[in-house]
C-alpha cells in the first residue's frame, strides 16, 4: 500500500526530475516533442500537487513539509530557467567552447553533415556552413529548427535565419520554415 509519505516523496521526485528535463530543453536542446511532454507532465504534476495537498494539509504540514514545498519551488525555479534560457545555454557553450570551437575549425565550406554526433555539450543534428559562418542545429521547435552559430566577423547570417549574440563569435539562432 502507498502511504502519504511515500506518495509525497515520488511527487517531489518527479517535481525536480521535471525541473531537469526543463533546464535541458531551456539550455540549448529544444525539442517539440519534449516541450509537449514537459508541459503535459508540468500540468499534471501541479493537479496532483493540489489534489493531495487539499487533502491531507494537515499531515503534510506537520510529517513533511519541507519536502512538500519543494514542489512548487522547482516550478517557479522552470520560470526562472525558461525566462533566462540565454543564460543556460550561454554557461553551456561556455563550458564546451575549446571542444566547440575545433570541431567548427574543421569544417569545409559548404558543408551540410546530417550526422548527429555530440560536440561537448551539445547534440547537433546537423552541421552546415554558409557563407562563412557554421550553424550547428541542435533542436527544432514546431516547424522552426533551432541551433547555435558561429559567425566570425564579416560573415552574414544566412537568409532564412534569425540570430541572437550569445557572447564572441556566438549566437543562437532560429531557422524559421
Amino acid at each position: 500500500m502507498i502511504t502519504l509519505s511515500r506518495t509525497v516523496w515520488l511527487v517531489v521526485a518527479l517535481a525536480w526530475l521535471w525541473l531537469f528535463g526543463v533546464v535541458v530543453h531551456s539550455s540549448g536542446n529544444s525539442d517539440f516533442n519534449l516541450f509537449t511532454f514537459l508541459c503535459l507532465a508540468g500540468f499534471l504534476l501541479a493537479i496532483v500537487w493540489i489534489i493531495i495537498s487539499s487533502l491531507n494539509w494537515a499531515n503534510l504540514w506537520k510529517s513533511a513539509r519541507k519536502r512538500w514545498l519543494s514542489v512548487p519551488l522547482a516550478g517557479a525555479l522552470s520560470l526562472v530557467f525558461i525566462i533566462s534560457s540565454d543564460w543556460l545555454l550561454m554557461a553551456r557553450v561556455k563550458l564546451c567552447e575549446d571542444r566547440l570551437s575545433s570541431y567548427v575549425a574543421g569544417i569545409a565550406p559548404g558543408t551540410d553533415d546530417r550526422q548527429t554526433r555530440w560536440v561537448g555539450l551539445m547534440r547537433v543534428q546537423e552541421t552546415e556552413e554558409c557563407e562563412g559562418g557554421v550553424y550547428l542545429y541542435t533542436g527544432n521547435e514546431f516547424l522552426d529548427r533551432v541551433g547555435l552559430a558561429y559567425l566570425p566577423p564579416g560573415a552574414r547570417p544566412a537568409g532564412r535565419i534569425r540570430v541572437q549574440h550569445l557572447y564572441g563569435p556566438w549566437y543562437s539562432f532560429v531557422w524559421h520554415f
